[in-house]
This record gives structure tokens, C-alpha cells and sequence, in this order.
């Protein structure tokens, strides 16, 4: 058996075990419930159809992660999630600490994280790019920096098809 450990910005609500096994219609009245709860909101200056997308895309990704996670444990892997935001090297130790003390070494490390935000470099303001640079670019270096070596040990860095065949509103992505 495999033991996996995943590192990953999106927090793993508890709630995403119940959201997973809502019914289409039932997430539709969910996302009906936090557009009037968006509204009344007296902190919020004026709710929006964008705003209430952003907000239930939390929702969308804890789904999205929770089923990743069971279909790898149904696979017979053992699952970690800790959740970590790769450009932060405080948020990578602790995440690899954590890792370590319960396995006591990582064999194989794969990094993957990438954010996507298409703009071409022109309209890309310099925060953006910094956000979807740093989690690749950076996220690589925490990882390296916070990961002790162990004889055997393998690493995989996963990039985009975009640094290869281009894209032009990928150019931090790539």
C-alpha cells in the first residue's frame, strides 16, 4: 500500500464528505442559501453574481478535493491532506514536519501546484503574476529546502503543456 501525503491550498471542509454526495439540485439550493445569505450580509458592500461564484468555488473545490482523496483511499492508499500554501515556507515546514513525524521519511516527492489565472502579460498586474509564479517557482524551492534527503529518494516536477507549445495569457503558468 501506498501512503500518500498531499499538500494543498484549498482547505478540506468538514462538510465536503456530506456536499459530495448532494444531489445537482441540492447544491443548486446551496448556492441559492449563500446568494441570500451574501445579500444580507451588512459587512459586504454589495453582493455580486461574481462574488457568489468566488465563494461557492470554495465549495466546488472542497468537493472536488474530498472525491480525489476517496478515490485514492478506495484505490488502497493511505491519504494525508495538509493544507499548505506552497509560496509560504512556514506553511511547507510545517506541512513536511507533520509528514515526517507520521512516516518518518517522504521516498517520493511530486510537486505539482500551480495556480491558473489567463491574462496576457500586458493586463497581468504584478501581484497576479507574483501569485502564480511563486506557487510553482517558489512552492519547488520551499519543498526542496524543507525535504531532508534520504538515499533513494525521487523527485517529480510537474510543469504544462504551455511551456511547451505557449499560450499567451500563461506566461507566469508556463
Amino acid at each position: 500500500k501506498c501512503a500518500l501525503v498531499l499538500l494543498g491550498r484549498t482547505p478540506l471542509a468538514k462538510e465536503a464528505a456530506s456536499w459530495v454526495r448532494m444531489s445537482p439540485g441540492e447544491l443548486a439550493a446551496m448556492k441559492q442559501r449563500l446568494w441570500e445569505d451574501l445579500k444580507a450580509d451588512k459587512t459586504i458592500k454589495k453582493a455580486t453574481p461574481a462574488l457568489l461564484e468566488r465563494e461557492f468555488a470554495k465549495v466546488r473545490k472542497a468537493i472536488d478535493l474530498h472525491r480525489a482523496i476517496e478515490a485514492m483511499s478506495l484505490a488502497g492508499s493511505k491519504v494525508l491532506y495538509l493544507q499548505a500554501d506552497m509560496a509560504d515556507p512556514g506553511a511547507v515546514a510545517k506541512a513536511v514536519k507533520a509528514a515526517l513525524k507520521i512516516h518518518g521519511r517522504l521516498d517520493f516527492i511530486v510537486h505539482a501546484a500551480g495556480l491558473e489565472e489567463s491574462k496576457t502579460l500586458a493586463d497581468k498586474k504584478l501581484e497576479d503574476f507574483d501569485r502564480v509564479f511563486k506557487a510553482k517557482a517558489l512552492g519547488a524551492h520551499n519543498l526542496m529546502k524543507c525535504v531532508p534527503p534520504v538515499r533513494g529518494q525521487r523527485w517529480a516536477f510537474f510543469s504544462s503543456v504551455v511551456g511547451r507549445f505557449g499560450n499567451i495569457g500563461q506566461t507566469d503558468y508556463a
